[in-house]
């Protein structure tokens, strides 16, 4: 009989082996779908102030009312994961305390977002159907959402002037971007990936195509609407169970007291 215990201890030890990964998800725009800068407006002070904000795709394919596209997910290749998902960010964001600083002819710019509303964060799963009547309010999409309250931090941009325009420092100094915080999200669906990001928060970098434009360029006083192509990641220290080393414990965990049982057997008889 002990050597039925041993062999069953085992299998339980394989069946409860940890086995995770941290979330990671690459993302950029989609279709026409676009990063929308608008300058400060109006004809006396206070000006209205300059925002952000994503412009959905307007294209009549897959893409249509989706702001951006999962095109790559840092885990295991063989575990079903988010890449292919496509996602939205409702409500816009005013732009604040702008401010230049320069050193060996490098400009610096940086200046604080304030969400406008209550803005959405929102990644949809395979399940997810765009042409539910009330889209993203419909009950039938209730469990194919992913939804988290979205923070912007901080924005920056680098560059310095090359002859008679600017030259976007993408390398080596910094690289334009958005720092945006996501609180814990909400998901009652399936999708691995999408379950692990719900469980705690995660922070984003949104980077954008370099159009030539400062960013005191674009948001200045009458600047109008600047518009570019969006990228950038989703970092979250969740762990999601790794579904195939899951399955291939639970097999050998089931193995093992199968086994078990069988040498009890013989050894009863």
């Amino acid at each position: 009989m002990k050597q039925i215990t041993i062999i069953a201890a085992v299998g339980l030890a394989a069946f409860t082996l940890p086995s995770a990964r941290a979330l990671e998800f690459d993302f950029a725009t989609t279709g026409n779908s676009q990063l929308v800068f608008t300058g400060e407006s109006g004809n006396h002070m206070p000006y209205n102030p300059p925002t952000i904000s994503i412009a959905n795709s307007t294209l009549n394919d897959a893409t249509k009312g989706f702001g951006f596209e999962i095109n790559n997910s840092i885990d295991d290749p063989s575990v079903p994961t988010a890449t292919g998902l496509m996602g939205i960010l409702t409500g816009g964001f005013s732009i604040s305390g702008y401010m230049d600083s320069v050193a060996g002819g490098v400009h610096t710019e940086i200046a604080t977002l304030t969400a406008v509303g209550t803005p959405v964060f929102m990644i949809m799963d395979a399940g997810y159907n765009p042409s539910a009547p009330l889209g993203v309010n419909d009950p039938v999409n209730a469990n194919h959402i992913y939804k988290s309250t979205p923070s912007f931090d901080t924005i920056t941009q680098v560059y310095m002037h090359t002859g008679h325009g600017n030259t976007f420092l993408a390398n080596g100094v910094s690289d334009s971007a958005l720092t945006l915080n996501l609180s814990t999200g909400t998901y009652t669906g399936h999708e691995a990936d999408l379950i692990g990001l719900a469980t705690q928060g995660a922070t984003i970098q949104l980077g954008w195509s370099w159009n030539g434009l400062s960013l005191g360029q674009m948001i200045a006083h009458n600047a109008g609407v600047n518009k570019v192509s969006l990228n950038g990641s989703i970092q979250s220290n969740a762990a999601v169970p790794d579904g195939v080393n899951t399955v291939w414990l639970m097999g050998l965990a089931i193995a093992g007291l199968a086994y078990a049982g069988r040498r009890a057997g013989f050894q009863a008889a």
